[in-house]
């Protein structure tokens, strides 16, 4: 009685990315109609991983934010850490890396880091996080010239992002001292860039 023995090897570099990965091996006879199928599921152990390094988020000044970022990780993470870029003290230590901002202020602007830990290393990932806010300190300067002469007039705001410096509303105000005086608004847009220049020909 003779026996056959048919051997088949894959051979793969790992990453985290196989983890849970399940691989089937089929062997089949079509001539008998017969076969046999195993599979197998990949259990895959590695440090903490970040899918990115990098990542951002905006924010009005007063309002609130729950951020969560999650590395994969086998075995699970141990601990997550936040931090300030600018001071590296730990803000929050948590097991699910979440982060709560609440009623933000322009000084919670700034960079985050988070620290992710197992037992098989950490990683460490980044955060950016922006505050917007109205215009504030509104500066406004006057201009005494003489007949003929031409004025400059500057209205300036501290504010996030920055106003434009050339749209807006603008008032006049006409007073020749009979009569209440009389105001009039106008309103500059600037258009897009795209806009103000023709689409180039294109040529047959």
């Amino acid at each position: 009685m003779y026996r056959f023995v048919s051997r088949l090897e894959l051979r793969q570099q790992l990453n985290w990315t196989h983890h849970d990965a399940q691989f089937v091996c089929k062997a089949e006879v079509p001539r008998i109609s017969s076969f046999v199928r195993q599979e197998v599921t990949l259990n895959v152990l590695h440090a903490p991983v970040f899918t990115k390094q990098y990542y951002e988020d905006a924010l009005v000044v007063g309002e609130s934010r729950i951020i969560s970022l999650v590395a994969p990780a086998n075995p699970a993470v141990l601990s997550y850490a936040w931090s300030r870029d600018a001071a590296g003290d730990v803000t929050l230590t948590s097991a699910d890396g979440v982060m709560n901002l609440t009623s933000v202020g322009r000084e919670d602007a700034g960079w985050y880091r988070l620290e992710a830990t197992n037992a098989l290393g950490s990683a460490t990932a980044r955060l950016h996080v922006d505050v917007l806010y109205g215009p504030e300190s509104v500066r406004v300067t006057s201009a005494l010239v003489a007949p003929g002469q031409d004025a400059e007039l500057r209205c300036e705001a501290d504010a996030h992002p920055a106003p434009s410096d050339d749209a807006g509303l603008f008032i006049c105000r006409v007073d020749n001292g009979v009569g209440p005086p009389v105001l009039a608004t106008a309103a500059l847009r600037v258009m897009p860039e795209a806009m103000t220049h023709p689409p180039p020909r294109q040529t047959p």
